[in-house]
């Protein structure tokens, strides 16, 4: 039995119907740095998710936002450490997955990209959003040497 399940079921034989949930600083912390980051105000939401790594260095929803701004800033490269550190947190988010092919893809670093598809696929994420990509860095027109045509990236954007 879990720690959680036992402390859970002592509550409820004790009488108890009802409990409620008052989160900690961390949530706060990314409750801020979303708002500063929608707010374009980058240093401050920057910040705040380092803060967050900080106490928590697997946090995935702050690796991942500071990817999002890394890239949104213009150092995509350095974003890809905070994608592989959300996946490796939890793989199970598509988002995540994604976030980190697409900026494979703007570096052009295909190779990498089809690998990563490949461990994607492999955790079932198979959505419209991966079939997309796959269809894109298996253009005929595409190879290693060569950008994805202007075709297939339009497709895969929207």
């Amino acid at each position: 039995m879990r720690v959680a399940d036992y402390v859970i079921d002592q509550i409820y034989k004790a009488g108890c119907e009802h409990i409620f949930l008052v989160t900690g600083g961390g949530a706060m912390h990314l409750n801020d740095a979303i708002a500063a980051h929608e707010d374009e105000n980058f240093l401050k939401a920057a910040d705040l998710y380092l803060e967050i790594l900080k106490n928590n260095s697997n946090h995935p929803d702050a690796n991942h936002n500071l990817g999002l701004l890394s890239v949104h800033t213009g150092k995509a490269r350095e974003g890809l450490l905070f994608f592989e550190n959300a996946i490796n947190s939890n793989p199970t988010v598509p988002t995540y997955w994604v976030s980190l092919l697409n900026t494979l893809i703007s570096l052009k670093e295909f190779q990498e990209a089809r690998n990563i598809l490949k461990q994607a696929n492999a955790m079932g994420h198979k959505s419209k959003s991966f079939k997309k990509i796959e269809h894109a860095l298996k253009a005929p027109e595409y190879s290693d040497s060569n950008e994805i045509s202007k075709f297939y990236l339009k497709e895969l954007y929207g």
